[in-house]
């Protein structure tokens, strides 16, 4: 079985808002359907290259996010970790959902992400299968 280290910027629980300043991170291995062991870390680095860094040193190769800076997210495809962004909710939730492919439902949408809600479009393509991978 497959696994995937997948890591989300942490604000209170949540996902955070700006993934660029975000101290606090969760991750764990994705694999058949069900989240193995969670880690949280807390980083003291102010530099976001210095804490994308520190996440691929733990392997983490996605990294589920509310905002980025297009920068941040240049960096991150640079490094080989690949950018789920426009997500907001509970950061244990939203691991969960992402373990069952369940990322889709408006309620992890950030608002005015692909339109915004009641916009009659079921969720961001990128949250459909197609993960965003910028490497401009």
């Amino acid at each position: 079985m497959d696994t995937l280290r997948v890591a989300i910027p942490v604000f209170n629980g949540r996902v955070s808002p700006l993934l660029d300043v975000a101290a606090s991170f969760l991750y764990a291995d994705i694999g058949g359907g069900k989240v193995g062991d969670r880690y949280f870390v807390k980083l003291a680095e102010n530099s976001s290259i210095l804490r994308i860094s520190f996440l691929k040193e733990k392997g983490v190769s996605l990294l589920i996010c509310s905002a980025v800076s297009r920068e941040c997210a240049c960096a991150m495809a640079r490094m080989g970790i690949t950018v789920l962004p426009g997500i907001i909710g509970d950061a244990d939730e939203v691991l969960e959902a992402f373990a069952r492919d369940a990322l889709n439902s408006e309620r992890f949408a950030m608002p005015g992400c692909c339109g915004g809600f009641g916009s009659g479009r079921r969720g961001c393509p990128t949250r459909q299968g197609r993960k965003q991978n910028d490497s401009r």
